[in-house]
């Protein structure tokens, strides 16, 4: 279990660095792809991924043995700081999506598509 949680960021950014090649080139759900990969595959698993690894290391590492109601504040807690970070990557996803067709098309009409 522990080989996956080290292996899983790395495998993700990887792979991340890999299809920004294709940056505005493809196009799924009027997000370029690069951007959808980013906001609705790479973010969520890294959602899951933090949330096993802090539960591993404060239960296994740590060796503290927290209550249930310590264990959801500290859920909680993550996941809140996670949804302002996430919520951050989709509106960077979107605008980076339209700065990719503007760029391509200087006539582009961004009010249409939004």
């Amino acid at each position: 279990m522990t080989t996956i949680l080290l292996l899983l960021p790395i495998l993700a950014l990887l792979s991340g660095f890999l299809l920004y090649s294709k940056n505005g080139r493809k196009e799924f759900l009027k997000f370029d792809l690069v951007q959808f990969f980013y906001a609705f595959i790479l973010a969520p698993m890294l959602f899951v991924w933090l949330q096993v690894f802090v539960y591993i290391f404060v239960r296994q590492e740590l060796g503290i043995n927290l209550t249930l109601g310590e264990l959801y504040i500290l859920d909680t807690t993550v996941s809140l700081i996670f949804l302002y970070t996430y919520a951050f990557i989709v509106i960077h996803s979107l605008t980076k999506s339209f700065e990719n067709k503007r760029y391509k098309d200087p006539l582009y009409d961004m009010f249409v598509h939004s």
